[in-house]
């Protein structure tokens, strides 16, 4: 038979007699240690919820009136569930863009009565974050271009090992696109009204977070984001490239 961990284990059992004796003692024990004896009873009944996991032996022994003692034995074994762990980010197979932050989380669950007494994290084999806590963050810019590997380990107060990992992958950053109007190459009349705008789209997702706007080198227009644009009323720039 088998048992969780921390749940109680029924230890009974009864002697009977033979040819006209009686049942001069008894006694019970769990990998050799007692778990109570008697010389009034023929048999006797105990319960225990402090074994640890794995496999036990479970013995009784009666004594009859003229000293003959027999004895049975049986065997069962005490399971315990390791701790589970999650992953909330990332998740297994994702991909993101080299400087963008990446968040590594995950939680991890003691069961049979235990509790977590640590976790940690690691991101390939650089340990990020370790403490009691029944889970682990952590936010980076910093990874190189290819595979990753996070490894979350979490151990309970039975001293159980849990480990789960998860996989990633970090892509060559693209610069922001830019687009300019006027086009390259665009004719603009002498003394014409004209609006040079420049519209920029970030390649990862991200917020242009400023922008400037030069004609020969020389800056005429600045953002905190995206357009930039600058009004020029009487065009009088001839031959001249937007930067």
């Amino acid at each position: 038979s088998s048992f969780a961990l921390n749940s109680p284990v029924s230890l009974s059992f009864s002697a009977q007699p033979q040819d006209g004796t009686s049942i001069a003692s008894v006694s019970q024990s769990v990998d050799g240690t007692s778990y109570g004896s008697s010389t009034t009873q023929n048999g006797l009944t105990n319960s225990t919820s402090t074994l640890p996991s794995g496999s036990h032996s479970y013995a009784a022994v009666a004594t009859d009136t003229y000293g003959y003692s027999m004895t049975n034995s049986t065997t069962f074994s005490v399971t315990h569930m390791i701790p589970s762990i999650v992953f909330t980010s990332p998740t297994n197979g994702s991909a993101f863009v080299q400087y963008v932050p990446v968040l590594s989380g995950f939680y991890a669950t003691a069961h049979d009565g235990t509790a977590i007494t640590n976790t940690q994290l690691y991101s390939d084999a650089t340990l990020t974050a370790s403490n009691s806590f029944a889970g682990q963050t952590n936010t980076s810019s910093t990874l190189t271009v290819g595979n990753h590997t996070n490894t979350a380990i979490a151990i309970d107060s039975n001293g159980t090992r849990a480990t789960n990992t998860v996989t990633f992958s970090v892509t060559a950053y693209t610069p922001p696109q830019i687009t300019l109007t006027p086009t390259n190459g665009s004719l603009i009349a002498f003394g014409s009204n004209t609006t040079i705008t420049a519209t920029a789209v970030d390649q990862a997702g991200q917020s242009i977070t400023a922008m400037a706007l030069c004609i020969d080198g020389v800056q005429i227009a600045a953002n905190a984001g995206s357009p930039v644009s600058y009004a020029d009323r009487k065009s009088t720039r001839l031959n001249s490239s937007p930067l």
